[in-house]
């Protein structure tokens, strides 16, 4: 080809179409007809992309070639001229001399330029194929040796390092696809992109009824989930050239194929009822698919069904750092595949400068395709880690914590009492002398002689929750037993970090297994991997919810034990405190190689150095002896001199020292440390009256308090002067059943850890039918987390694979038996947490005995409140997305240069244009914060409808608010509370009538009116929705959108610390 720039560009090589193709599967072109999630969002920008890829990147590839094409012209100018020279010299006819008509016929044929273009293409295509699966980029570094690809593994010189397929991407397992696949079709105009005047067909995929299992499980051999289309109302014509396929996801028997063999099912039944016109849009040849050859096609239909069945069976990722990634390997893949040293190094000068523009070529090209990749990752990356929306909050207390003024809205409310009788067959309730029973509406008498029914806010209005909230007694949060959440757990563990970090005691997780009977789903080859992922970003969110004392505690069996182990000691820094085997099967599970699996584990892992394994709870004989009772639980005295071995001065001197009491007196003298003598000196005398005493005990020989002095100080309210057994005052402390117990032991073989015994009897008690497969021994989950850290009545408890809620029923039950004030956090994304979860939490409140889901006991109840928070999934956040390109914008980009053009369409265009997005915080909809709409999925299975959200519980949440009252006035909310790391917080939630002026003098009249004043120091924060005028010498006044803008978006990426 000549090198002029002018001359005709020749048509493009078959590397070239290859290459393309490959790209227009990475920028997700070949979707184009799909209009949902990140597909209807990219599907804006399609034919700019497509442009880019069809007419600029060749042009990039040929200009960068065109410089070694002049030096190479240039270089063969020069030889001829010296052959012809030299020729001259030696007498010779240049007509004749071999050399100079070589040199000739390569400037008459020029540099071949195609031939370099399309082993640059080639170059190209290898690279970005080799990293690219199924719609996830993997970041598997390689490299080609002999003619083999090897694998490279980062090293960074640690002693022991676990290395996983995709470990440096977000485990995400979106149910995107499950939920809402529509596709358009343009018959007649090829693609959707030259469908500007076509007209359209949309088709919506929907799924009916989903059986779906805890946590994404799998069931056992004998059955499989499948689609297969609805035998009850298969399809439906919704509106003008719109037509809705139903299915349902349930169990099956298994056998092979038999997903593909309903979809041909499908196809059949489709074929013989849909009306001719949807016949011929769906049974089309789909004009994209390359067969083997001609017969090998496919239709319209089977493109998507196969998409549509295939693609929920996979895992979706996002990687954590794309274009870094791929920019090191782009590096690597040009030293090692493109540039040879050793030919280098022997070539001429225009030879190495082919080598040079080869390079140059594929760098020009593959750089911006590589920030076009990078920009599309990150902007998924973006979605994912940004905290999520509160879509729901819901309160559930029982009555006994309910202001009876509110007992006549409540008598009447039908839902209540069908939930009611669902829950506790209150209907069964007979009057008799003692109380009255049951009837329909129910009564304020009744309400008030059962005060453990559980009243559950979603059965009411706004606005009775917002009374119900004014009138709480004390802190709010503080009077809550609990928060549940419904969410991904890494989204709800993203949401607790500012109000929980450093706060809770006790993490209880029971995972996924992904054992043959219960796996993950997972991308084809990458079972442990995939699982290895989802665990590793989800236990890096938890351990910063640890305190210093904080522990960790993690069930699971054979399959995933060893790489559990690994990661637990990467995320928590080699703190693993031991491992515990419980015989929770005791008849065995059988397994392939014809042995039975009795046993699994529990893996405890420490949050901080103080962290350690405790006791099991006292035995009953040990129990008897604490006989006092206070505020905190029961307690004996104990004489505060230690005895028994290590108690002599001699093992540790500094604990022998003085202390002065007088009368219920007790205080520790000033001393300081004689380093040389090891003692304390002491330089204050005893006033008068008051005894000396040291840990000397009768015989006179010397001892050793158990606290130091410090201890002692600072915890007198644990002390007390009593009288010793020869009638002497002496010093005694509250010891506590928690202090003593039975050391556990790393075997646990009782009866009572059977799963099947106490964890599926039991649901099956509860709910008269066994509800959820796998539950936990209620026992082994109490002594778990006792010896974890629950043993303190105040714990937190946090389990976000809460799955049939096990661990916030022995929670429930330990605070039942010790009457302590432990609370719960649990996350539970999946059907369960409405069906069971919840349930669950609400019966075994309300009574201890359960018997085909009925209470045989109604006087055991407990008080009890808790929170249910419901979050944005990510795929809600997808399809709130809007582009949207202003008429300035769009003229700047019309007169900019191709270059500034390209720039923007690769780099940035995603960012600009979503903004503003309602899922991204559309700040317009702030004018009126209590209806702020998001489309949000109602289940798995359901549709996406128009939804208020909880503007002012994110906000809460976001600031790591501990929310102390709730308050609404007209036009007007506000929330006072303290944050996390200290400061009393008042945030004011108004309606705004876009008149500035008498917005602000409302504003300043409602402060006059709650007698608030910017000025004063009663809050350390104000913070207040809307533009104001307010005073603020102290600069306290923050306004909600920006605060809302950085709290939601300011995520640490814990990822990118591996």
């Amino acid at each position: 080809m000549s090198t002029n720039p002018a001359n005709p560009i020749t048509p493009a090589s078959a590397n070239f179409e290859k290459l393309k193709v490959k790209l227009r599967e990475l920028f997700e072109l070949d979707k184009a007809d799909l209009d949902f999630g990140i597909y209807r969002v990219l599907r804006a920008r399609h034919k700019e992309i497509a442009e880019f890829l069809d007419k600029h990147l060749e042009k990039t590839v040929r200009e960068a070639l065109q410089s070694h094409g002049s030096l190479h012209q240039s270089g063969l100018e020069a030889d001829l001229h010296k052959a012809e020279q030299a020729a001259k010299d030696a007498g010779i006819n240049p007509e004749q001399s071999p050399r100079i008509l070589e040199i000739r016929e390569k400037l008459k044929a020029g540099n071949d330029l195609d031939a370099l273009a399309d082993e640059v293409y080639s170059h190209l295509y290898t690279f970005f194929s080799r990293y690219y699966q199924e719609g996830d980029f993997l970041g598997l570094q390689r490299s080609t040796v002999h003619g083999r690809e090897k694998y490279m593994i980062p090293y960074n010189g640690e002693e022991v390092k676990l290395v996983w397929a995709n470990m440096d991407q977000y485990y995400i397992k979106s149910s995107e696809l499950l939920r809402d696949y529509v596709f358009q079709i343009a018959p007649g105009a090829g693609t959707l992109l030259e469908a500007a005047t076509t007209e359209r067909y949309t088709i919506h995929f929907k799924l009916v009824e989903a059986d779906t299992e805890k946590d994404n499980r799998k069931t056992s051999g004998k059955s499989t989930r499948a689609f297969a289309l609805d035998d009850e109302n298969p399809f439906s014509e919704d509106g003008p050239n719109t037509l809705t396929i139903r299915f349902r996801y349930r169990e099956h028997a298994a056998e092979r194929n038999l997903q593909d063999k309903l979809n041909a099912d499908t196809e059949k039944t489709l074929s013989d009822n849909l009306p001719a016109n949807w016949k011929a849009v769906l049974f089309a040849s789909d004009p994209a698919y390359r067969g083997k050859d001609k017969k090998d096609t496919r239709t319209i239909l089977q493109k998507h069904l196969r998409s549509y069945t295939a693609k929920y069976q996979f895992d979706y990722f996002i990687h954590k750092d794309l274009g870094g990634f791929l920019r090191r390997e782009l590096d690597f893949y040009i030293k090692n595949e493109v540039m040879y040293l050793d030919d280098i190094e022997d070539s001429s000068g225009p030879k190495a400068e082919e080598y040079l523009s080869k390079i140059r070529a594929l760098r020009r090209c593959a750089v911006p395709v590589i920030g076009m990749l990078e920009q599309l990752e990150n902007f998924q990356k973006k979605l994912w880690l940004k905290k999520k929306f509160v879509v729901e909050t819901r309160y559930c207390m029982t009555l006994d914590r309910v202001p009876e003024k509110l007992y006549p809205e409540i008598a009447p409310n039908a839902a209540q009492r069908e939930e009611w009788v669902k829950l506790y067959a209150i209907n069964e309730i007979k009057k008799d002398l003692a109380r009255p029973g049951y009837s329909e509406p129910l009564t304020v008498e009744f309400l008030k002689a059962n005060p453990h029914l559980m009243l559950d806010t979603r059965h009411f209005g706004r606005d009775f929750a917002l009374k119900l909230l004014a009138d709480i007694p004390g802190d709010l949060d503080e009077s809550l037993d609990g928060v549940c959440f419904q969410s991904e757990n890494f989204q709800a563990l993203s949401v607790m970090q500012e109000r929980y970090r450093e706060q809770v005691r006790c993490v209880y997780i029971d995972p996924p297994y992904n054992t043959d009977a219960s796996p993950i789903n997972y991308k084809n080859g990458y079972k442990s991997s995939s699982w290895t992922s989802l665990l590793r970003d989800r236990l890096q969110r938890a351990r910063p919810l640890l305190d210093e004392s904080g522990v960790l505690v993690a069930a699971i069996d054979d399959e995933q034990q060893r790489e559990l182990s690994f990661v637990l000691s990467e995320v928590f820094k080699g703190n693993n405190l031991g491992t515990v085997c419980v015989r929770s099967n005791p008849s065995g599970r059988p397994t392939q190689t014809g042995y039975a699996v009795s046993h699994e584990y529990l893996i405890f892992s420490g949050g901080g150095q103080k962290a350690a394994i405790g006791r099991m709870p006292p035995t009953e004989e040990q129990m008897s002896r604490f006989n006092q009772r206070d505020e905190d639980g029961v307690f004996e005295w104990r004489n505060l001199r230690r005895e028994g071995s290590n108690s002599d001065r001699s093992a540790r001197r500094a604990l022998y020292y003085p202390i002065y009491i007088y009368g219920t007196t007790i205080r520790v003298p000033q001393m300081t440390w004689d380093e040389t003598k090891e003692e304390w000196i002491v330089h204050e005398q005893p006033r008068e009256g008051e005894q000396v005493v040291f840990p000397d005990n009768e015989q006179g020989d010397q001892k050793t308090w158990r606290w130091e002095w410090k201890t002692v100080i600072e915890s007198l309210k644990q002390l007390a002067v009593r009288k010793d057994r020869s009638g002497k005052d002496y010093i005694y402390y509250k010891r506590r059943p928690h202090e003593e117990g039975v050391v556990s032991m790393s075997s646990w073989f009782d009866a009572k850890y059977s799963a099947t015994e106490h964890g599926t009897a039991l649901i099956k008690a509860l709910f008269g039918k066994p509800l959820f497969t796998y539950p936990k021994s209620i026992h082994a989950v109490v002594d778990s987390i006792y010896i974890a850290g629950a043993a303190r009545r105040n714990a937190k408890v946090v389990d976000f694979f809460a799955g049939s809620g096990t661990t916030g029923h022995a929670v429930v039950n330990l605070n039942r038996e010790d009457g302590g004030k432990r609370n719960y956090l649990l996350v539970e994304m999946g059907e369960y947490f409405d069906t069971v979860l919840v349930p669950r939490l609400k019966k075994v409140i309300y009574s201890t005995d359960w018997k085909d889901g009925k209470p045989q006991t109604r006087n055991t109840g407990i008080s009890h409140a808790f929170k249910i928070v419901r979050l944005e999934g990510y795929e809600d956040a997808l399809n709130n997305l809007r582009l949207k390109r202003t008429p300035e914008q769009e003229a700047a980009l019309n007169t900019a240069p191709e270059k500034a053009r390209d720039q923007y369409l690769l780099g940035y265009f995603l960012d600009v244009e979503s903004a503003g997005s309602a899922s991204l915080l559309d700040l317009d909809q702030f004018r009126d914060p209590f209806a702020y709409k998001l489309k949000i999925a109602t289940s798995s299975a359901g549709e996406t409808v128009d939804t208020t959200i909880d503007l002012v519980e994110t906000f809460n949440w976001l600031l790591g608010l501990k929310v102390k009252h709730i308050d609404a006035q007209k036009g007007f909310l506000t929330v006072t509370g303290e944050k996390r790391a200290g400061g009393r917080t008042l945030v004011i939630w108004r309606t705004l009538t876009g008149d500035v002026i008498a917005d602000n003098k409302a504003l300043e009249g409602f402060l006059s009116k709650i007698a608030v004043n910017p000025a004063d120091t009663e809050f350390d924060y104000l913070y207040i929705n809307g533009s104001h005028t307010l005073t603020d010498p102290h600069n306290k006044v923050h306004l909600i959108e920006e605060a809302f803008q950085r709290l939601m978006f300011d995520t640490p990426d814990f990822g990118m610390e591996a």
